[in-house]
């Protein structure tokens, strides 16, 4: 569950515990979630299908659970997600690419000290 407390610390609305569907999506899935939202760390397949909106792609690459989720999936980055997150894989790799450039120049600003 640390990984669903990191995620809260980071958007604290996530934790009404009224949203019905983050409760929906397996455990083993959120991780990849946080560390696409929370760290900008490229999600796997199923995930990135989800997050660039290509549901065929997702069902493509979806397990047993995840397959039947997708609606659950949409709802929580609609409902939860940072504007400009997700929709198109633009978004994505806009996002891990900040991300990187932000690690870099901190991984930078280290090796200078």
């Amino acid at each position: 569950m640390k990984h669903i407390e990191r995620l809260i610390e980071k958007f604290p609305h996530l934790a009404d515990s009224n949203h019905p569907n983050w409760g929906r999506i397996p455990s083993y899935m959120r991780e990849g979630m946080m560390r696409y939202l929370v760290d900008g760390i490229q999600p796997g397949d199923f995930m990135a299908h989800v997050i660039n909106n290509d549901m065929f792609g997702a069902l493509g690459h979806a397990d047993q659970n995840n397959a039947h989720l997708l609606w659950d999936y949409a709802n929580f980055l609609l409902n939860y997600a940072p504007v400009g997150s997700f929709g198109y894989p633009e978004a994505v790799m806009d996002r891990v690419a900040s991300f990187n450039r932000k690690r870099k120049e901190l991984a930078d600003e280290m090796d200078t000290r």
